[in-house]
C-alpha cells in the first residue's frame, strides 16, 4: 500500500456532443489529471451502458429521446442523452449524475525512475512506489521518499483487434520471449528511453530486473502491416505464441475471438476508436394548420409519450380513447374535436412512416422520407421543420440547374451511437461480428443526442443531370469505382454502385460548403452535408443536397446560412465556388490525376480544393471528382460548363 493518501473524487469533464461521437463508450480519453504535478494525463475508457443507470425503466423523462423513425430502424423503444452533472434539481434522479469511467490501459510506468505497475481499472492516482520494501531495488531510484508523490503515467502501447476488442500489451510474456515469469516478476519491470535520451518508439526498450533480462524493443510492431506479416506465424506474436484475448474492459468481460493477429497501436491512435452514429432529419407528423396549443402538446414528449401508450392500450375500444383525447383537451383548455383530429391525424402519419421503414430498412428508403416530405410537404410556422420554397424565377443564372431551393431555418437532427469498430472505419455492409456493442446486456435504449440547425436544400434538375449523366463519359469515375469497390473487397464489404450522378453532387456539396464557411458566420468544420441520391432504387428518384448547421454547443443557430440561400445571395455563392474550383494550387497535377487519396478513391480532388472536415463529409473524403462540376483539359464537359463558360 502507499504511504500517499488518495482523494476520493476527482473531477473530470467532457463535452457531451463528443460522448455520441469520437469519445463514446469503448474509447479512451485524456483527461487531465488533476493530481500529477507534471501535468501528465489519465487515460480513462467510457464503461458500457449497463453501468450508467441502475434502472433503465427509471430513466428520466428530461433525458429521454423519442424518434419514432429511428427507433424503428434501430428497434430501440428510446433514445438517451448523456447525463450532464447537477448539483439542484427539482427531481432528485437528475442529482449528482456522473458517468462511469474506468482507467485504461492498466499498464502504467513512472516518468522518473522508469518503473512500471499494473494498476486497478477503478485505482484514482497511481503513484510510483519503486522503492517501497515490497519493491525495493537498485535499478530503482527512490521515487517514494520525495516530499511530492510522482504520478504514474499511462504506456503508450496497447493491442486490438479488428473485431474490436482491445487489451494491454503483453509485457511480461514478450520481455521474458516466451519463458515462463515469476509471480513477483509484474513488479520488476523497467522502461529505458533509447540512446543519447532517443524515446522514439525504435528506442524504446523494456526489461525484467528481477530476471536480468535482456533489454527488448517493441519495434517489430510498427514496421508496417504486410501480407506476409499479416499470416500468424511471421507475426512477431508469435515468438510468445500470443493471440487475441477477446477483452472488452468497457464491459468487464471477455469474448471468444479467433484472431491470431492483433496489432499493437498506440493509445492516442485514430484508429483505436470509430463510433457508428446514426443520423435523422426529424419529419414532422403535423402538416395541418391546428391551433399552437394544440401543437404544443401533441409535441411535448412527455404528453405525447403518455397519449401514444393511452393509443396502444385502447386498440380495441376506441371509445375509451376517445374520452381520454376528450377530457385531456378540456384539462388543457383545448377544443376536444380539433384536439382528437390532430391526435389521430399524427398518429396515422407515424404509423405510415413506421410501416414504410419495416418494409424497407435501407438507408436509401430513410432518406426518400425526408427528400419526399421536403419536396412535397408544406410546413407551418408552428411545425419543428420550417421550411420556404423559393421562386427559381429569381435565381438567374442558375435557375437551369435546380428544379426547387428550399430555405429551412428551423430543422431537427437526431444522432445516435449504435456502436463502434477498431482499426477499420465502419461502412455499410460491414459484418455485425465487426461493430462491438455498447453493452453486455441487451438495452431497450442507445446513447443520443438532439440538436437544432438551419439548412439550405437544393434539388437538382432531373432532366438535365439525366442528360449530362449520358454525356459524361469519363474514365476517372470509372476508376475511382473500381478502386472504391476494390478497398471494400478487402476488408469483406459488398460492391457499392457508384455512379457519375452521385461523384458531381457529393463533390459540388464539398465546393460549396467550403465557400459557405467565408460569409455565413459558421467554419466549415460546424457545416454538414446529408446527400440524397438514389444508387440502387431507381424507382424512387433523388438528386439533392442539403447543407445544414445542427451544433449541440455554443454556435447553435444563427441564422446566417439562412440568409446565404435568399436569391441574392446564392447565386453570386456558386459563382465564386465554380471559379475556385478551377483553380486548385496542386494543378495541373491534381486536375489530370485519375487515381488519388485514400485508396484512389477520388480524382482532380484534394486538400487545397475540395476536401472538408470528416465531420462534415459523410464519405470521408472518398467518391470526388472536380471534373464532374468544371470539366477537364481534354473537352469533358463538367455539369456547370455553361455558367463557367
Amino acid at each position: 500500500m502507499s504511504k500517499f493518501k488518495e482523494k476520493k473524487n476527482a473531477k473530470r469533464t467532457i463535452r457531451r456532443s463528443h460522448i455520441i461521437s469520437t469519445y463514446g463508450v469503448g474509447s479512451i480519453y485524456q483527461f487531465k489529471n488533476r493530481y500529477s504535478i507534471q501535468g501528465e494525463s489519465d487515460s480513462l475508457m467510457l464503461a458500457g451502458l449497463d453501468e450508467w443507470f441502475d434502472n433503465e425503466n427509471l430513466i428520466p423523462e428530461e433525458w429521454t429521446i423519442h424518434e419514432p423513425r429511428l427507433e424503428t430502424l434501430l428497434s430501440k423503444k428510446f433514445f438517451v442523452s448523456p447525463p450532464d452533472y447537477r448539483t439542484r434539481s427539482e427531481d432528485s434522479r437528475l442529482n449528482f449524475k456522473k458517468l462511469p469511467y474506468l482507467r485504461f490501459p492498466n499498464w502504467h510506468r513512472c516518468f522518473s525512475c522508469g518503473w512500471m505497475k499494473k494498476v486497478s481499472p477503478h485505482q484514482i492516482n497511481p503513484i510510483c512506489t519503486s522503492s517501497d520494501d515490497t519493491n525495493k531495488h537498485k535499478a530503482f531510484k527512490n521515487c517514494s521518499n520525495n516530499k511530492v508523490p510522482k504520478s504514474l503515467i499511462p504506456v503508450r502501447f496497447i493491442v486490438a483487434c479488428k473485431k474490436g476488442h482491445i487489451d494491454d500489451f503483453p509485457f511480461l510474456d514478450w520481455v521474458h520471449q516466451g519463458k515462463k515469469a515469476e509471480s513477483d516478476c509484474k513488479n520488476f519491470l523497467k522502461i529505458f528511453g533509447g540512446k543519447q535520451g532517443n524515446s522514439s518508439l525504435a528506442g524504446l526498450t523494456i526489461k525484467c530486473v528481477k530476471c536480468d533480462t535482456k533489454p527488448i524493443s517493441l519495434a517489430a510492431f510498427f514496421g508496417g502491416r504486410t501480407k506476409e506479416n499479416e499470416n500468424p506465424d511471421n507475426s512477431p506474436f508469435s515468438k510468445i505464441k500470443y493471440t487475441c484475448t477477446g477483452r472488452t474492459p468497457w464491459t468487464n468481460s471477455n469474448e471468444k475471438c479467433d484472431e491470431k493477429v492483433p496489432k499493437v497501436i498506440l493509445r492516442g491512435a485514430s484508429n483505436a476508436y470509430y463510433p457508428v452514429v446514426k443520423s435523422s432529419i426529424y419529419i414532422p407528423l403535423l402538416t395541418d394548420n391546428f391551433d399552437q396549443s394544440i401543437i404544443e402538446i401533441i409535441d411535448n414528449p412527455i404528453k405525447w409519450k403518455t397519449i401514444s401508450e393511452e393509443a396502444a392500450k385502447s386498440k380495441e375500444d376506441e371509445q375509451s380513447f376517445k374520452d381520454f383525447l376528450t377530457n385531456l383537451a378540456k384539462f388543457s383548455n383545448v377544443d376536444p374535436q380539433q384536439f382528437t383530429l390532430a391526435v389521430n391525424k399524427k398518429l396515422g402519419n407515424l404509423n405510415d412512416q413506421v410501416e414504410e421503414i419495416s418494409k424497407d430498412n435501407s438507408e436509401e428508403n430513410y432518406r426518400f422520407q425526408e427528400y419526399n416530405f421536403i419536396i412535397n410537404k408544406e410546413t407551418g410556422e408552428d411545425t419543428q421543420m420550417l421550411k420556404k420554397q423559393m421562386s427559381m424565377n429569381d435565381y438567374s443564372p442558375i435557375s437551369d440547374y435546380f428544379n426547387n431551393i428550399f430555405l429551412i431555418p428551423r430543422l431537427i437532427e437526431t444522432r445516435v451511437q449504435m456502436g463502434f469498430t477498431r482499426l477499420l472505419p465502419y461502412d455499410e455492409g460491414m459484418k455485425a461480428e465487426n461493430i462491438q456493442k455498447l453493452s453486455k446486456g441487451k438495452q431497450q435504449w442507445l446513447p443520443g443526442m438532439v440538436v437544432k440547425g438551419e439548412g439550405i436544400f437544393l434539388e437538382f434538375n432531373k432532366e438535365k443531370i439525366d442528360h449530362w449523366v449520358k454525356k459524361f463519359n469519363s474514365q476517372s469515375i470509372e476508376s475511382i469505382k473500381k478502386n472504391y469497390n476494390q478497398s471494400r473487397k478487402d476488408r469483406g464489404l459488398s460492391s457499392r454502385e457508384i455512379d457519375a450522378k452521385f461523384i458531381l453532387i457529393h463533390t459540388f456539396s464539398h465546393l460549396l460548403i467550403n465557400q459557405l464557411s467565408y460569409s455565413c458566420g459558421y467554419a466549415s468544420a460546424s457545416l454538414r452535408e446529408r446527400i440524397y441520391c438514389n444508387l440502387s432504387n431507381k424507382d424512387k428518384s433523388m438528386q439533392g443536397i442539403l447543407i445544414y448547421t445542427s451544433s449541440g454547443d455554443s454556435e447553435g443557430t444563427l441564422g446566417g446560412l439562412v440568409r446565404e440561400g435568399e436569391p441574392q445571395n446564392l447565386p453570386r455563392i456558386i459563382s465564386e465556388a465554380l471559379k475556385k474550383a478551377l483553380n486548385c494550387s496542386y494543378d495541373p497535377v491534381c486536375l489530370e490525376t485519375t487515381s488519388q487519396g485514400l485508396g484512389g478513391t477520388n480524382a482532380s480532388s484534394c486538400h487545397a480544393c475540395t476536401f472538408l472536415a470528416e465531420t462534415s463529409c459523410e464519405e470521408g473524403n472518398q467518391l470526388l471528382d472536380r471534373t464532374t462540376v468544371i470539366g477537364s483539359n481534354d473537352d469533358l464537359k463538367g455539369f456547370f460548363q455553361d455558367i463557367i463558360d
